[in-house]
């Protein structure tokens, strides 16, 4: 029974109205991050395991001093982004610079949900909300565009 409903849904999303045709969207342009979890960057988490949406994944500890999401028209997207991790080599932490990161994919609306999909995270996925200039990844991620587009 798991799997019909799976197919089910699986249909429903296909044959929806979902779109990304440009008069529709409204939501081209490059958003900057601003904020995780209320607080503003550089963004420290030392806790040992953590997953974040777009395109960080999970990691141990991290710092996160920057993302950039350019969105198009054209139902594409590109981010870039700037982070620093650590690392266990030898038993001992060890301060892994990576500065700059960049990822890109296709996207789509699903109502007032926009789900960001790339091959370069193995398949997987993230999802935001955008109202107006400001949009929301999975809850906690909050950035925001200059207006007009």
């Amino acid at each position: 029974m798991k799997y019909l409903s799976l197919a089910i849904l699986t249909l429903a999303i296909a044959c929806s109205e979902a779109s990304t045709s440009p008069g529709s969207t409204g939501l081209e342009g490059t958003y900057t991050l601003q904020s995780i979890d209320g607080n503003r960057l550089p963004y420290a988490n030392m806790s040992d395991w953590s997953c974040l949406p777009g395109p960080f994944g999970c990691a141990g500890p991290h710092t996160i001093r920057g993302l950039a999401i350019t969105v198009k028209a054209d139902g594409t997207w590109s981010a870039a982004y700037d982070w620093s991790r650590w690392t266990l080599l030898n038993g001992a932490a060890v301060y892994v610079f990576t500065p700059d990161g960049s990822v890109s994919g296709a996207w789509t609306r699903w109502d007032s949900d926009v789900i960001f999909r790339s091959d370069a995270l193995g398949g997987g996925f993230f999802v935001g909300t955008v109202d107006g200039p400001r949009m929301t990844l999975d809850n906690n991620f909050v950035l925001t565009r200059p207006s007009p587009p």
